[in-house]
């Protein structure tokens, strides 16, 4: 890690100072090779237009970046106190990526965002969409279901008050929560860990567990009925299916594709 990356999560990344997995030796050869392949130009290119007072950008996204981000906020406490909020620089920069590739770069489809590729190794035909898709990664922690309602909120403003724009205010917000009800009878919901399609369609619903927890024949009960009531549900064959791996398991088959994957680990099935 950089000996100057700040420890306050409220703190500006600056670009070269950016974490990466390798050692710091290796940051003016090998930084970009070793980020997703648009992540290195997307966020210097995002650090400047910051810096600028996001230039380009249309009246309603500039009002809430400003609301949003440079403007004092206070939270009133349980004793009737105030104390200062902010959103993570996380948060922050996510918003503000997907706004400038929206509003400034104009990035409508596959072909603008490859031109961010920094890695040489990606094509256009990896992608078959051909409708505009812009994908946030952040950490477990850092805010990812308050970064979706600022872009909610930012999409409906931006419809309500820009001529021509193509944003909606209409949403679908897609969780897989599932619902169920626990050994000791109370309700209670999980997220699955992974989601796969393999190249045949079919969706896989993959859970992973270190140590089997006490509820654990309920959450895959559940979890095999969803799939069940998913595929039911579809008109065009889709499927769903899913896969629970423990780790004892996953070390002695250390399977190496997801067909071995699913070849090996058949509980709850």
């Amino acid at each position: 890690m950089h000996p100057q990356f700040p420890t306050s999560p409220y703190a500006p990344l600056i670009p070269e100072q950016r974490w990466f997995p390798a050692d710091e030796t290796l940051r003016s050869t090998a930084y970009e090779k070793l980020l997703p392949p648009l992540v290195a130009k997307v966020r210097q290119e995002v650090y400047a237009w910051r810096g600028k007072g996001y230039p380009g950008t249309s009246p309603t996204s500039v009002a809430l970046l400003q609301w949003w981000f440079e403007t004092d906020h206070l939270l009133e406490n349980a004793d009737g106190s105030f104390s200062p909020f902010q959103y993570y620089y996380a948060q922050r920069e996510a918003v503000e990526t997907v706004i400038w590739l929206h509003d400034v770069r104009r990035a409508r489809d596959k072909f603008d965002l490859l031109r961010f590729d920094a890695s040489g190794a990606v094509s256009a035909g990896m992608f078959f969409e051909d409708w505009p898709r812009y994908v946030l990664k952040m950490a477990t922690g850092a805010g990812k279901t308050k970064v979706i309602s600022l872009l909610i909120a930012w999409s409906f403003f931006h419809k309500l008050y820009e001529p021509d724009s193509e944003l909606s205010r209409n949403f679908l917000v897609i969780a897989p929560k599932l619902d169920y009800v626990k050994a000791d009878g109370d309700l209670s919901n999980y997220t699955p860990d992974s989601i796969v399609r393999n190249t045949a369609g079919t969706v896989w619903i993959i859970e992973t567990k270190g140590r089997e927890e006490l509820d654990l024949p309920q959450k895959m009960a559940r979890l095999k009925q969803w799939c069940a009531d998913a595929t039911a549900a579809e008109e065009n064959g889709q499927r769903y299916d899913f896969i629970y791996v423990d780790q004892k398991s996953f070390e002695k088959h250390a399977p190496k594709s997801l067909a071995a994957l699913v070849n090996s680990f058949t509980d709850y099935q």
